[in-house]
């Protein structure tokens, strides 16, 4: 397979999000970070300042840190995350949960 990219940097914390915003995506392209779950939650919130039909499938590469998120998907590998996009096996998660006097509704 071949997957095209173009390469963004982030020059500090907090920057991804300002990059997602900016980005347009078309059919079959994706969003892909390297780093842990800071980096992930920076992508999904820069994800979500877009329409529903303009957002993207997310992935994240391992930078080496913990990434619980990712072992949570059973993707604790660079090769499974890569399996994945080439496979096009995409998975819908949860934003957040709410509770409401201590119950969940």
């Amino acid at each position: 397979h071949r997957i095209k990219q173009e390469t963004r940097l982030t020059e500090r914390a907090g920057h991804a999000p300002e990059i997602v915003k900016q980005l347009e995506f078309g059919e079959e392209e994706a969003a892909c970070g390297i780093g842990g779950d800071d980096t992930m939650h920076e992508l999904v919130n820069g994800m979500m300042s877009h329409t529903v039909e303009m957002r993207a499938p997310l992935a994240l590469l391992s930078g080496e840190t913990g990434n619980s998120f990712l072992c949570h998907l059973d993707c604790c590998t660079t090769e499974a995350v890569l399996n994945r996009l080439v496979d096009d096996e995409i998975r819908s998660i949860d934003l957040f949960e709410i509770t409401l006097e201590g119950k969940k509704p």
